[in-house]
């Protein structure tokens, strides 16, 4: 009797979860009708309530990168059995990852789970699965959740397309658990399991009771040595960058296991989708420049306001203020500084993956060693245009109450991390000149804004509006009775300085200074350029020049 009630109840856990899929999928609509149940029709829930509506529409609205280099990467590396069956996406926040995640998900059949934390904002929200993953204290209980996976996948129709495979998961609501499939033991052949990790740097603190990351207990399955089910799954750690030691193994590491898991790892940056959204653009809408996350907004103000608190890990106005992060936030400081002034940060030292995981860097490469990381801050206005307001004191309380904004409440103390960073192993020492006269141009251009401020208070935004060349040449004179006859046509934008590098000038230069002149960068010639350190477009109706300067340092 026992024996016949457990049965019971199996093929009755058996018959809800067929049930729930049916409702998923009905309610999803069958492929190429139309349904009042349709995702677009359907309103848009999240456990993320502080997620603006707008980012989460931005979910559905239409792709505009290609990840079909992505797929073929994957089918490569899935095809390689002497490589660990395990992959990792990764690059700073905002540029798309999960989206991405999403379009390889009308390719190929794949499993997403997210592991954000429960207090934290961001699109799409955690997974019911992750709980169980995340609550493991053994390697067993993390062997028993990837055999779940796999029996969740075997577990849908086998016909079932891609596309309607992703739609059966419910990704925008937290997916679907799969506890209910614990006594059923998938089969050790079939169909590759191709599961994504979303949020995965939670994978990597010590929780379980040996000691152990969770992230080294399911790399321990998916060595090419494991036989069985779990040789079914083939596993995309989706993450920022930190720390890269936990994740990516140094390839000369001490430990035989670790190296051999640093050969077969496979890294992929994305980056593809930059400047993609400018199609979809209004007009003028120069939030579209950079990460497609500032399209995503639909207020500047709210996109500028959260660039802030991204660039200086921050949840609230309040806590903004540059003079608190003295001493104890220094590398937002740092950062700050280095979105406008273009700072070399050495590759090697180990708050560059700090920038990228915590305060927007752009990551540009990994060494083939994994020890050395090549990032940048590229120019993009919404993210110059919160550093620049940090730049001028518009965070600090006292500003509000009084009105006034200006560089001296703020700026001495960015300024002073940047000069206790610059010649350590954080900042190349570089030319000290060329870091003074970027200087003195970006105060310039901050004063110039500062008083169009003035005259139109209900413009969104502050330091990227252009202004006049005349205006400029006199602020950075400091003299405002200087004779500007003849300059006064041109107009500049000035939010940040860019390196550029020797194959900018075999492209056409109409096309670049037009780039460079929407987004607001200003230009750092290539090292030893003849005759020019800095460089800056200004325009002139429709056409474009440049202003150059030279640096030149003498003694006293």
């Amino acid at each position: 009797a026992e024996i016949a009630r457990q049965a019971a109840e199996k093929d009755a856990e058996i018959a809800r979860q067929a049930a729930e899929i049916a409702r998923l999928m009905n309610r999803r609509g069958s492929p190429g009708t139309s349904s009042s149940s349709d995702s677009e029709n359907r309103p848009i829930e999240s456990a993320q309530n502080n997620v603006p509506r707008s980012v989460q529409e931005d979910w559905d609205a239409e792709y505009q990168g290609n990840v079909h280099g992505l797929n073929t990467i994957l089918t490569s590396q899935i095809a390689d059995a002497t490589r660990y069956s395990m992959a990792f996406l990764s690059q700073s926040s905002g540029y798309g990852k999960s989206r991405a995640v999403k379009e390889l998900g009308k390719l190929r059949k794949l499993i997403y789970v997210c592991l954000r934390g429960h207090r934290e904002g961001g699109f799409p929200p955690r997974s019911l699965a992750a709980s169980e993953l995340l609550t493991a204290t053994s390697s067993d209980a993390v062997r028993d959740w990837l055999t779940h996976v796999v029996a969740f996948h075997d577990s849908l129709p086998p016909d079932i397309s891609a596309e309607e495979f992703w739609e059966v998961q419910d990704i925008r609501n937290g997916g679907v658990a799969w506890g209910h499939l614990d006594s059923t033991q998938p089969s050790c052949t079939g169909e590759k399991v191709l599961l994504v990790l979303d949020e995965s740097q939670h994978m990597i603190k010590p929780t379980l009771d040996d000691g152990g990351t969770l992230y080294r207990a399911v790399r321990s399955c998916l060595a090419p040595s494991v036989k069985g089910v779990l040789s079914r799954i083939f596993v995309v750690l989706v993450s920022t960058v930190s720390p890269i030691s936990a994740f990516w193994p140094s390839i000369d590491d001490t430990s035989d296991s670790d190296r051999a898991a640093g050969e077969r790892h496979k890294l992929i940056t994305v980056l593809d989708t930059v400047d993609k959204r400018l199609a979809k653009s209004l007009p003028g809408d120069i939030r579209s420049y950079g990460r497609p996350l500032w399209a995503a907004y639909e207020s500047v103000v709210v996109a500028i306001d959260m660039a802030a608190r991204k660039l200086t890990l921050t949840t609230n106005a309040p806590s903004m203020s540059v003079r608190s992060f003295a001493g104890k936030k220094q590398l937002a400081l740092v950062a700050v500084a280095a979105v406008r002034l273009a700072l070399n940060v050495l590759p090697t030292h180990t708050d560059a993956q700090k920038l990228v995981s915590s305060h927007m860097a752009t990551l540009l490469a990994v060494s083939s060693d994994r020890r050395k990381l090549a990032v940048a801050y590229p120019a993009e206005p919404i993210l110059g245009e919160s550093a620049a307001r940090f730049w001028n004191g518009w965070y600090e309380p006292q500003s509000e109450n009084s009105g006034q904004r200006t560089p001296e409440v703020a700026l001495p103390t960015i300024l002073d991390v940047v000069a206790e960073h610059v010649g350590t192993s954080l900042i190349a020492t570089g030319e000290r000149g060329e870091l003074v006269g970027k200087l003195l141009w970006l105060l310039a251009a901050d004063r110039c804004a500062r008083l169009k401020e003035m005259s139109d208070r209900n413009d969104p935004w502050m330091f990227c509006n252009p202004f006049s060349l005349s205006s400029f040449v006199q602020a950075l004179a400091l003299d405002d009775s200087l004779d500007v006859t003849g300059w006064e046509e041109g107009t500049m934008r000035a939010l940040a300085f860019v390196q550029l590098d020797d194959s900018l000038f075999a492209e056409e230069p109409h096309a670049v200074l037009a780039r460079m002149y929407a987004r607001g960068a200003l230009g750092v010639m290539p090292p030893g350029h003849r005759g020019a350190d800095l460089m800056a477009p200004v325009k002139v109706g429709d056409e474009y020049g440049v202003l150059l300067a030279q640096i030149k340092n003498h003694a006293g």
